[in-house]
């Protein structure tokens, strides 16, 4: 999905349904990642047959920066925690109408977010930043 404004990005956060996911893992080889991110697209390509939208996107947490995924549309959230277990994530980010949770693939329990903002783009760590048509970046930030 191409998003075209920053509006677009703002209606999913707080009033749609999405998720975000990765395969990247910080201990694994660039071959062994480019190789799970190339599965996990081949998956989201296969939900998309059933009017699920995704994107590139890139994360920013803790220091590291990795490819994700930000879906939206009518999917299963459990399909996307069982996703994040196969690629061995620590967590999956899922929201529904301005309600935002991690799900751990461990048994901690979920970490149920107080809202996100939009972050500038000098933001160095803690973000999700997805690209528009037009190349510009938008940066933004789940607030816990």
């Amino acid at each position: 999905m191409t998003w075209q404004n920053v509006y677009q990005i703002e209606n999913v956060l707080g009033h749609q349904h999405f998720a975000i996911i990765s395969a990247w893992k910080t201990d694994a080889t660039v071959s062994v990642n480019l190789a799970a991110g190339l599965r996990l697209r081949e998956e989201l390509t296969s939900m998309a047959r059933n009017g699920i939208h995704f994107t590139k996107c890139k994360g920013k947490y803790g220091g590291s920066v990795e490819p994700s995924y930000l879906i939206t549309g009518d999917f299963d959230d459990k399909r996307v925690v069982g996703m994040g277990a196969r690629y061995r994530q620590e967590s999956v980010m899922i929201g529904d109408n301005g309600h935002i949770f991690l799900r751990f693939m461990d048994e901690r329990p979920d970490a149920v977010a107080k809202g996100w903002e939009l972050v500038s783009p000098e933001a160095t760590d803690d973000f999700t930043e997805v690209t528009l048509a037009n190349g510009k970046q938008v940066r933004f930030t789940v607030v816990f």
